[in-house]
């Protein structure tokens, strides 16, 4: 493998600043600090061209742009020198693997100077070797941006569905006004502590956390429709009980961020085990009125709402047991929340699947880089 500096392969050059107003919509894309940030009717490099971000939060960030592209004052371009000798698409993935933080300076405001810059040395590999390696990179790149796309199309698809379902519910004509809009004629509205066997929250005191134990989570733990498990801490059996006496979350429950920027994140308990919690509040639904499943989707669709009310205030976001009591749930019949249950979760499955798939694919990507880039393996050309 070879050995050079950036300044002997490149030719480095800050971009160019376009104020947003001098900004012409046309079929050119504009490339800031943080990737795309407009379309312009005018370019400045023909060729797909490397970038490294140089200032601000995303110094270091490294981009390539698609062809005839306009680069910001944010971005150095690394344009080849020699093309017998440089092969940008490589030099992209070998960058992105890279560690800039010897070459930025500056604290408050972040910033990555040209000659600094230039004067970074790389181990790459020869030209053949570099089209190979960014071939197969790439073709990783290209299944993971189409994973990214399904899983976008597919939430947009989610939340559609929430939309409809949870506000019209499944082959009703007659609707009738109500404290939260229009809803179908034979659903009711109930305050969500009409409709759960219990509204509390978990310890508030601080217990000593083990590496091992019982399952101990706390607001960070949850994301819309999901509990992370994986990266929880633990408490002992002693300790848990004293917690698990006041709150004691099951299978079929919710429970609900009530505190912190992750306030109003409900997720559904499907797990049989036994776990304590902080700073989160445990609905219980009743069963023969409320289904767990329905209930989630239904605060998951209020979420944005709920949670304005809670920031409301100014300080720290919040929502008291009295509050979240008193929030209002649409109540169809147990037999139709079951059925908007089942269409909603089908299409989240699938997100969910297509996200391992995703995970999968970027592990992967990441074990190739590190054998290719390196040299550990070598490709055959």
């Amino acid at each position: 493998m070879n050995n050079d500096s950036l300044s002997n392969l490149f030719d480095l050059k800050q971009g160019t600043y376009l104020e947003p107003g001098n900004m012409v919509r046309g079929p050119h894309l504009v490339y800031g600090a943080n990737g795309i940030i407009g379309s312009h009717d005018k370019y400045m490099y023909d060729d797909k061209t490397v970038l490294v971000s140089c200032r601000g939060a995303n110094c270091g960030v490294v981009h390539i742009t698609k062809e005839k592209s306009w680069v910001s004052n944010n971005s150095i371009a690394l344009i080849p020198k020699d093309e017998k000798e440089v092969f940008p698409a490589y030099f992209y993935h070998l960058l992105k693997n890279e560690s800039f933080v010897n070459e930025i300076t500056g604290s408050a405001q972040p910033q990555i100077v040209v000659s600094v810059l230039g004067k970074k040395k790389v181990l790459f590999h020869e030209v053949s070797e570099q089209k190979k390696i960014a071939e197969i990179l790439s073709s990783v790149d290209e299944v993971i941006e189409l994973t990214e796309k399904e899983i976008s199309k597919l939430q947009d698809l989610k939340k559609g569905m929430m939309q409809e379902l949870l506000t019209k519910g499944i082959g009703h004509t007659q609707f009738k006004d109500s404290p939260v809009g229009r809803i179908p004629e034979s659903w009711d509205i109930a305050k969500l502590r009409d409709v759960c066997s219990k509204v509390t929250d978990g310890t508030h005191d601080t217990p000593k956390v083990l590496t091992e134990g019982v399952p101990f989570i706390t607001g960070k733990h949850i994301r819309n429709s999901f509990i992370d498990f994986q990266n929880c801490s633990y408490l002992s059996s002693e300790d848990h009980e004293i917690v698990y006496k006041r709150c004691n979350p099951e299978k079929g429950d919710v429970i609900y961020v009530n505190i912190g920027q992750g306030v109003a994140t409900p997720a559904y308990i499907d797990v049989d085990f036994e776990f304590s919690m902080k700073n989160i509040a445990l609905l219980k639904p009743k069963r023969d009125i409320l289904d767990g499943r329905f209930l989630e989707y239904h605060q998951l669709f209020k979420k944005q709402d709920i949670y304005n009310q809670a920031i409301s205030g100014g300080a720290q976001p919040f929502l008291s047991l009295k509050a979240i009591g008193d929030l209002l749930v649409r109540v169809p019949s147990l037999e139709e929340q079951i059925e908007i249950t089942k269409s909603i979760y089908a299409v989240q499955k699938v997100i969910e699947e297509k996200k391992v798939k995703l995970e999968q694919l970027n592990f992967l990507k990441k074990g190739l880089m590190q054998d290719l880039l390196t040299g550990k393996v070598r490709v055959e050309v």
